[in-house]
């Protein structure tokens, strides 16, 4: 019983530590750090409208013009991941434009809540 008990053990701690270094192996790609910098933008202008303590509505109207350049990159480089796949300018377009509302509803739909809580989105790394 003790030996089977063991033999589990070391089979969890073997699996764990694989996880963990292919964890540490992972390579950002050019969609995951577009990502990241169009988020930690989206951040950025998060903050500065709650220090300013602008409503839902301004918040909104800031987002469709804010973080321009990075939303661009990104959708740029959805749209050119899509068509690798097979799909045309047309679908990875809207794909990519999809993907990019999809991150700037998540801080709109945050926004109240920050303000509510009186709490600060928190930069990606």
């Amino acid at each position: 019983m003790i030996a089977q008990n063991i033999g589990v053990f070391d089979m969890v701690i073997t699996l764990t530590s694989a996880l963990l270094l292919s964890m540490t192996a992972y390579a950002y790609t050019p969609m995951d750090d577009a990502r990241i910098r169009l988020n930690n933008c989206l951040v950025d202008l998060s903050i500065e409208h709650l220090d300013k303590k602008t409503n839902q509505g301004g918040f909104r109207k800031a987002t469709e013009t804010g973080c321009a350049e990075e939303r661009q990159i990104f959708f740029d480089i959805v749209a050119r991941d899509e068509r690798k796949y097979g799909s045309n300018k047309s679908e990875s377009e809207t794909y990519a434009g999809e993907e990019v509302q999809g991150i700037i509803n998540g801080f709109l739909e945050r926004y109240s809540e920050y303000e509510m809580d009186k709490t600060r989105p928190v930069k990606e790394k």
